[in-house]
């Protein structure tokens, strides 16, 4: 998906001035009326990547690993654990799995006692989240680096959904349409059949493509400044990202 980021927006927009460290903090202050807002965006935007860090980093199957995830952020929610987290101690996701080592042992560690007394309990899941983790992706990257890896595809993918909704909302549904045929799916079409296909012309099509690729990148950047302290370290972190979707 590297191809996807490889041009720039002409006119970039300016970045939020409320970052995502306003929401993880919020997410920990239970006398908001908008912290369990806040938990479900997190719990969104990270469920993933924790469970094929989990899988990967303790060797679990695709259940487990999901009933790990699930309790991960169960115990983040109820222990409240989010007041330990802040920009001055480095980024969010090296946080969470800092939390991970410590939690997901104490429950392998509880989970292996029950089954030695005879009784396990596996908290209910939808069947759809464990297969969601089947394929490990490149068996030569450690947890770490696919953890990061699916953290950056899982970016992308709220890149995407958000556009998209954005475009159709505008009456422009096409646009996105144009742009996931050409760029996006296997195999893609050409500029010229997606022309054909879409009733436009391939001048429309190439700039649909160039547009939406830059809108991409703006929401990215956005995203990313909503996730680190300064935007030295968001450069920095957008750079990484684009790296990543890259490999």
């Amino acid at each position: 998906m590297g191809t996807l980021m490889t041009q720039t927006s002409p006119t970039p927009a300016p970045f939020p001035q409320r970052t995502a460290w306003s929401n993880i903090l919020g997410a920990a202050d239970r006398s908001s009326d908008h912290w369990k807002t806040r938990m479900d965006f997190l719990v969104r935007r990270y469920w993933k990547p924790i469970c094929w860090y989990i899988r990967r980093r303790w060797n679990c199957s695709p259940e487990d690993a999901a009933d790990l995830t699930q309790e991960f952020f169960s115990q983040l929610t109820e222990d409240n654990l989010l007041v330990q987290a802040s920009p001055e101690r480095g980024r969010f996701r090296t946080f969470l799995k800092l939390k991970l080592q410590d939690l997901v042992l104490q429950e392998l560690r509880r989970r292996s006692a029950e089954k030695r007394g005879g009784r396990v309990d596996i908290v209910s899941i939808d069947r759809t989240a464990a297969d969601a983790v089947l394929d490990l992706g490149s068996p030569g990257r450690t947890p770490e680096e696919e953890f990061d890896r699916v953290w950056a595809t899982s970016q992308l993918s709220a890149a995407m959904d958000e556009l998209k909704d954005d475009l159709k909302a505008r009456g422009k549904a096409v646009v996105f349409e144009v742009f996931w045929s050409c760029a996006v799916s296997s195999p893609s079409l050409s500029y010229r059949q997606c022309a054909e296909k879409y009733g436009v012309t391939a001048q429309e099509v190439a700039t649909y493509v160039f547009n939406v690729r830059g809108q991409l990148r703006t929401i990215l950047r956005r995203q990313i400044r909503e996730s680190v302290d300064g935007e030295s370290e968001a450069e920095q972190e957008f750079q990484y990202l684009l790296g990543l979707l890259g490999q």
